[in-house]
């Protein structure tokens, strides 16, 4: 009868594998828990995978992210920054809020949005409530006069209605600086703008 004890045969090594815990999103919304499981010398390979996906595109025109609201008056310029923001109604225009309005009236509107650094823009949106006209984007890497050659159109003119909230994509284009050449045809209350894109720092 062969003797188990003295059978000094190795057994097989078995190569580690690593599980891992991640979430996916449902089509319902909800999230799933799923694992996968990897062999352990992979777990960094995957991990790096992760590290190099494109970052999504953001809302360059916002407060928080060092942009600054330029007004237009009599050919001059009015420079909002954020120990400002409280003293002028169209400091909404750049806020987080989506529900602060801003009431503007007929004729013609010139904003400015200075980025604070090189963007790469590929969308707009405005928020809308109740104001009836259209928009123009106009784009400069410096800044300048309205009527200045530099600024170079994204766009054409955008029209919109009361209650719509007009949206844009165009060629994605660099700029430091935005310009909304606002003509409205019915007072009303608008809200903040949305320009979306990367800064310019990030790889394509």
């Amino acid at each position: 009868m062969r003797d188990f004890r003295k059978d000094n045969r190795k057994v097989p090594h078995r190569r580690r594998v690593g599980c891992k815990l991640t979430s996916l999103p449902s089509l319902s919304g909800l999230v799933l828990g799923a694992i996968f499981c990897l062999p352990a010398q992979t777990h960094q390979a995957a991990n790096h995978f992760v590290q190099i996906l494109p970052k999504p595109s953001t809302n360059l025109a916002r407060w928080h992210l060092g942009a600054n609201l330029l007004l237009v008056e009599d050919g001059q310029f009015r420079r909002i920054e954020i120990p400002d923001v409280g003293k002028f109604d169209e400091s909404i225009l750049l806020s987080n809020n989506s529900a602060l309005t801003h009431t503007i009236e007929t004729g013609q509107h010139n904003y400015i949005v200075d980025l604070g650094s090189a963007a790469r823009l590929s969308r707009f949106y405005l928020n809308n409530q109740s104001a009836a006209g259209s928009f123009q984007l106009l784009a400069s890497d410096t800044l300048e006069q309205v009527n200045s050659a530099s600024w170079k159109s994204l766009t054409k003119k955008i029209e919109f209605e009361g209650g719509v909230i007009p949206s844009v994509s165009f060629v994605e284009s660099e700029t430091s600086y935005l310009m909304v050449r606002m003509e409205i045809t019915s007072t009303g209350k608008i809200g903040h703008f949305g320009a979306i894109g990367l800064p310019a720092a990030l790889p394509k």
